[in-house]
């Protein structure tokens, strides 16, 4: 579970947070169902909190998704490299969500050594074994904008999901 946790996400410790509300009732799911969940925080350029691995523990999964950075614009989609990098293996498909917003369309167009944003997400999204989910809020007139970008997202294997609002991303996970 990748959240954006940039300047423009709520902290959880001064205001309700959807995201945070969306990303417990997705993990502590996964959890009921015998799975295990990894939670990542992220918000580049900047910083990152993330579990150190996949684990049933839910309380160090809920604990690391209420801490709030206040960094940067957006989920570093890089760090799916830390996690799904070429050594990535696992015996059991493991599914990515990622919440996010529409600055996940310049964070995809950066690079960081040769790779883009788009390289890292199509290669996570090959080895997970699981597919891979965006959960995107977009204004009707950013998705207009970014149809081809949302195309291509599609198109290296991702599934897209959209809501109007950020109070949606709840609904979405229940």
């Amino acid at each position: 579970l990748g959240v954006d946790c940039s300047g423009s996400m709520g902290d959880p410790a001064a205001r309700l947070s959807y995201p945070v509300l969306a990303g417990a009732v997705m993990l502590l799911s996964a959890l009921r169902a015998g799975s295990k969940v990894k939670v990542v925080l992220s918000g580049e350029p900047g910083s990152t909190i993330a579990m150190p691995g996949f684990s049933r523990d839910d309380s160090l999964a809920m604990r690391t998704l209420v801490n709030y950075l206040g960094t940067g614009f957006s989920f570093g989609i890089h760090r799916l490299a830390e996690t799904f990098g070429a050594d990535w293996s696992s015996t059991r498909p493991t599914h990515i969500l990622v919440l996010s917003d529409h600055d996940m369309f310049s964070m995809l167009e950066q690079k960081q050594g040769k790779s883009t944003g788009w390289d890292v997400a199509s290669a996570a999204v090959a080895r997970c074994g699981g597919g891979a989910t965006f959960l995107l809020q977009l204004s009707q007139s950013t998705r207009t904008r970014s149809a081809e970008q949302l195309a291509r997202m599609k198109a290296i294997g991702w599934n897209v999901e959209l809501v109007d609002s950020m109070d949606e991303l709840v609904e979405f996970a229940r």
